[in-house]
């Protein structure tokens, strides 16, 4: 960000519906050390030098922590048990969500079978193998199940 604006904000969706957005401001001493190195970097490209051997990686490992730990003003550190337990609940919530839609879409294609084993649209080619079930009880026979392997054509 040594672009000279005043602050920038950088967003992101997260697993496709979840938004994050991180805004930055200046840190000026940062970017003064960012412009030192690059005009180090290209008066070595105009000479036609090579690079000093940096065993370090030429790290300013104050910086770097300084600018890791600017998340939306606050440190990883800083993130509560209760926001980490939070998004995982809402996680689980959504897999269970999309289980019960899979769940659903599976049963119409169980309908649409009708004894087959093969299901053909324009663009997909649906496969249903029967999977080998248990006997619950003596009085209650096995639950069917398939695998349902689908393909574009």
């Amino acid at each position: 960000m040594v672009s000279g604006y005043d602050k920038i904000v950088c967003a992101a969706l997260v697993g496709g519906n979840r938004l994050i957005s991180l805004e930055r401001t200046p840190d000026l001493e940062i970017h003064s050390k960012i412009r030192e190195a690059a005009r180090k970097f290209w008066e070595l490209v105009d000479s036609d030098g090579k690079p000093p051997l940096d065993y370090e990686g030429g790290v300013d490992l104050t910086a770097l922590k300084r600018l890791l730990a600017q998340v939306s003003g606050e440190s990883k550190e800083d993130l509560s048990l209760d926001q980490y337990a939070g998004e995982l609940r809402e996680i689980k919530a959504q897999i269970k969500h999309l289980e019960a839609v899979k769940r659903g879409l599976e049963t119409r294609f169980i309908e649409k079978l009708d004894g087959g084993k093969v299901l053909s649209g324009e663009k997909y080619r649906l496969t249903a193998t029967k999977v080998a079930a248990k006997t619950v009880t003596t009085e209650r026979k096995a639950h069917i199940r398939y695998n349902f392997k689908l393909e574009e054509q």
